[in-house]
């Protein structure tokens, strides 16, 4: 492994963070409570006369509305209302939105893995480059709106130790038929572990602006719809924690703790047009078409492999410096025919997308030239009793199906994926390695049966989920993609069991799995997993103050986490790397409503450095984040 690159040179007078961990806690919490205190003191006045003046004001939650592109494709007549609760504000992260079932590096912006398998939902040409896709939001998940008034929705996270990120979104009505409106997002973190400097020493430095419009005619006969996406997300790599001639203790220095490698970086850059427009001749007939230009430029920068190239068995290219490049392009149109026949809708349609993925240091283009056939068919027992099917069909026998039905009791999917390999899973040539495979396509499919069952205080929700895998793709520990040869499978069983009185709640998600065939080669998921909350939830000083203060506890078994190889961007199994489980994640929580405003009060695993094992590994070599603290607001304006 790499040299410890910080060199001794940390402070020695400064004692690791988890060396004192009760004084560390009084002060975190001292200070952060002060904060908050000043925070809502000064906001007082302010909140008093908004809630004074928004009895007399005509626009709120209530006049603005939003839709999706899928919405109107699919003939969804549906506005849905503004999301002003405040439930899940406290789930500031990636890894805390989706409720600890994925795995980063310890940082947010730092790239992701599912834990459990999910489907693919793009067949044909992939570019295999999805580490940090959760953070890219491209023009279908783009909300469009309808807003009577301006509106501005703001949301800032101030996380300790340099973890910040801005959402801004404002939009307005030109008229009633056009909206225009736009969004800025950002991501500035710095670096969780060998800090050197905690203003500078950036890990992720992330932005993406959208500007997005639709238009419609009086007689709604014709609608259009366009967004214009750009992204650039850059993730120094640390490649994980140098724990040559230390112990695992190490760590959970965290900013103390060295790191293998601190030059290199990978950089996702993305661009998107999209445009979706459509003509209603009447509720049977409409025809529709959809246009999009699309761009992902990915890199891997290493300028300075004379002092860190203990990481690289092989050097093809440069033996100073790495500087890998792949590019995935396509340009895309569609066109179909939708309608309404009394409670069922219908769409069909043909998609034409053409594209190349060239690689910097490879001859090919590899050029595609794909045809599609869709079918969507929706019907409607009643508004929450639905039955609906998709499919897609590439001409050279690639397809996927959807099925869904739900009504009030039930819920029941089912998606099957047969679809070829990423271009970097077939084949790769850069400066550390090189692969050309034949592999055949990927059979998957995914079945989930969900029920619920509300009994006053006490809500059920049992859930069994089975997943199917035959010609699995996945990488493993000679860092290279594998194939599985024979049939594997995964059976998740559990749900969630909530109770609530009196404004106090305790929320429990419980999940069992079963690994079987191949799926033990190729996946690395616990055998026990579990979420658990407590909370009050209610309204104090006369309705003017809404309330949710708890605490959240997050469990797992012991079981090989995937490690990540930073190159390729890919994270691969492995079982040479011990990551304990069994260790309870603590996190506290505050969240307040004021009129227009929320307030955010998170303190991350504030049991860290309490027990024997100081800590846990999210990532094999990576710790999870410390004891942090988090302080944010959001505020929605309508004028």
């Amino acid at each position: 492994m790499a040299r410890n690159l910080i060199n001794g040179y940390s402070n020695p007078w400064r004692k690791p963070a988890d060396s004192y961990p009760n004084s560390l806690f009084l002060r975190v919490f001292l200070k952060s409570g002060l904060l908050t205190g000043l925070v809502v003191l000064l906001c007082l006045p302010a909140f008093a006369q908004i809630l004074d003046d928004t009895t007399q004001q005509l626009y709120g939650p209530s006049t603005t509305r939003y839709f999706l592109e899928e919405d109107l494709r699919y003939n969804r007549d549906t506005l849905y209302f503004l999301d002003t609760a405040i439930d899940r504000l406290h789930k500031v992260s990636w890894l805390d939105r989706n409720d600890k079932k994925i795995q980063d590096l310890g940082v947010i912006g730092s790239p992701i893995k599912p834990i459990y398998p999910q489907s693919v939902e793009q067949i044909g040409a992939r570019s295999g480059f999805e580490a940090f896709s959760p953070f890219w939001r491209g023009g279908k998940e783009l909300k469009h709106y309808n807003a009577r008034s301006p509106y501005t929705n703001l949301e800032v996270m101030f996380g300790e130790w340099g973890r910040n990120t801005v959402d801004l979104t404002f939009t307005r009505n030109v008229n009633p038929q056009w909206n225009v409106g736009g969004d800025f997002r950002s991501m500035l973190v710095t670096r969780q572990l060998a800090t050197q400097n905690r203003r500078t020493d950036r890990q992720i430095f992330s932005y993406q602006y959208d500007l997005f419009m639709n238009w419609r005619t009086k007689d709604s006969k014709y609608q259009v719809m366009g967004s214009w996406s750009r992204w650039l997300h850059r993730h120094n790599e640390p490649w994980g924690v140098d724990t040559a001639g230390r112990g695992d203790t190490i760590y959970y220095e965290h900013e103390e703790a060295p790191i293998n490698v601190r030059d290199a970086y990978s950089q996702d850059y993305r661009q998107q047009y999209r445009l979706y427009q459509q003509y209603k001749f009447n509720s049977f007939l409409q025809v529709y078409h959809t246009f999009e230009r699309y761009r992902q430029n990915n890199y891997y920068y290493h300028p300075s492999l004379s002092t860190e190239s203990d990481v690289y068995d092989a050097f093809f290219i440069y033996n100073d410096s790495t500087k890998d490049r792949s590019i995935f392009r396509y340009t895309l149109n569609e066109l179909g025919l939708k309608g309404d026949l009394g409670n069922a809708t219908y769409n069909v349609g043909y998609r034409r997308r053409d594209g190349v993925s060239p690689m910097k240091f490879l001859d090919e283009r590899n050029s595609f030239a794909e045809n599609y056939l869709m079918a969507y068919g929706r019907y409607e027992f009643r508004p929450w009793h639905t039955l609906q099917a998709r499919t897609e069909y590439l001409l050279d026998g690639q397809y996927l199906v959807d099925l869904d039905y739900q009504n009030r009791w039930l819920q029941f999917h089912w998606k099957r994926r047969f679809y070829q390999p990423a271009f970097l899973e077939q084949r790769y040539f850069g400066n550390h390695d090189e692969w050309n495979l034949d592999f055949d396509n990927t059979l998957t499919d995914h079945f989930v049966l969900k029920g619920t069952l509300n009994m006053g205080p006490v809500y059920l929700e049992p859930t069994i989920d089975v997943v199917l895998l035959d010609d699995y793709i996945y990488w493993d520990e000679d860092l290279t993609p594998k194939q599985t040869e024979l049939f594997g499978q995964v059976i998740t069983a559990g749900g969630k069991v909530n109770f609530a009185m009196n404004g106090f709640h305790w929320e429990n998600e419980i999940l069992y799995s079963i690994l079987s065939g191949t799926a033990n080669d190729a996946l690395a998921l616990p055998t026990f997993f579990s979420n658990s909350e407590v909370y009050y939830k209610g309204r104090l000083f006369q309705d003017a103050l809404f309330l949710k203060i708890g605490l959240g506890v997050h469990t797992w078994s012991t079981y090989f986490r995937y490690a990540y190889y930073p190159v390729v961007q890919q994270f691969y199994v492995q079982q040479s790397h011990d990551t304990p489980g069994w260790y309870p994640v603590v996190d506290a929580f505050a969240l307040l409503n004021i009129g227009p405003a929320n307030l955010i009060v998170r303190y991350n695993h504030m049991n860290s450095g309490l027990f024997e094992q100081r800590g846990y590994q999210i990532t094999a070599g990576y710790p999870g984040i410390p004891r942090r603290f988090d302080l944010g607001v959001r505020w929605n304006l309508y004028n």
